[in-house]
């Protein structure tokens, strides 16, 4: 994986998140705005972009090869979430902060930030594979994650089956689906998906850009244990994974995709449920800034052991 390659994917990410914190503070978009073309990202662009990867021509992954990923995806959560168990205490958290590292640990931004950088480096073979990691994501944010939140909370809530329908996991479970299957997809429906699937990039990002335009990074950065922590969550971990996947397979997408995955900084996602349920999740809003941030360091690093 070129170095060069991803310091410039990472350079142009910051550039269109520019645009979304220039935006932001000019007040060309609002939160009510910001808070729409969310909505239009999550639930029709990633979806969409996701299912382009099942029927596109850069798409030579085999059977065995995305259910090797299945697994590794599986065991890597798996391992997240029993790292994310010890994070906070290992760092000397507040006891009150601790299931939002375990939360941070698990859950990377791997739709907003993930998809445009892999497919940027790794090209549009590496969407089946991100995929699968989606379908996992949903997974264990739908179940342990709003465990934790519930917990955090003082509730004892049970968790809903039908949170499971909603577009990342039917898009991410359609796509494996339609690649197992060799199910065919309609020329209308698949340039419609396509089109957009191409929108992503830029939505995505630009709404990272508009978040970054509402914090105060004087605060932020007086969190000496958000550093500790993105050292070991986002260099480390990746590192010792990139590392480990070299020894299980020689495939630069699947060991790109699962490494990357990986590094992408902490994701939005549990904020949202915290914000649900009234929960006062500020270290939760900080931790997402500032990997946001660093991740312009953190990714390049880590891709170097690749």
């Amino acid at each position: 994986m070129s170095i060069e390659i991803v310091i410039t994917q990472m350079m142009i990410i910051f550039v269109l998140m520019a645009a979304g914190l220039i935006f932001m503070r000019k007040k060309i978009v609002d939160a009510s705005g910001v808070k729409q073309i969310s909505a239009l990202v999550s639930n029709i662009c990633n979806p969409a972009l996701l299912l382009t990867s099942a029927f596109s021509e850069d798409n030579t992954a085999t059977n065995e090869q995305v259910l090797l990923v299945a697994a590794i995806a599986f065991f890597v959560f798996t391992l997240m979430l029993l790292l994310g168990k010890f994070v906070g205490t290992l760092l000397g958290a507040p006891k009150d902060q601790r299931n939002y590292y375990c939360l941070m640990t698990m859950f990377g931004n791997i739709g907003f930030i993930g998809i445009p950088l892999a497919t940027a480096i790794l090209g549009a073979g590496c969407l089946i594979y991100i995929a699968v990691f989606n379908f996992m994501f949903f997974i264990y944010i739908y179940t342990y994650g709003i465990y934790l939140l519930e917990k955090q909370g003082g509730l004892k809530g049970k968790i809903n089956p039908r949170v499971f329908l909603n577009p990342g996991t039917v898009s991410a479970a359609l796509t494996v689906l339609i690649f197992f299957l060799k199910l065919p997809v309609p020329t209308i429906a698949a340039e419609s998906l396509t089109y957009m699937g191409n929108a992503t990039v830029f939505l995505a990002i630009f709404v990272i850009g508009t978040s970054l335009a509402q914090v105060s990074f004087r605060e932020i950065i007086k969190e000496y244990r958000l550093y500790l922590f993105i050292i070991l969550r986002y260099i480390a971990v990746p590192v010792l994974t990139a590392l480990i996947m070299k020894m299980i397979t020689d495939d630069m997408i699947i060991l790109g995709t699962t490494v990357i995955m990986m590094a992408v900084p902490a994701g939005n996602m549990p904020l949202m449920l915290a914000k649900e349920r009234d929960l006062e999740a500020d270290i939760l809003s900080k931790g997402i800034i500032l990997s946001t941030v660093l991740s312009l360091v953190t990714i390049p690093i880590v891709t170097l052991f690749v």
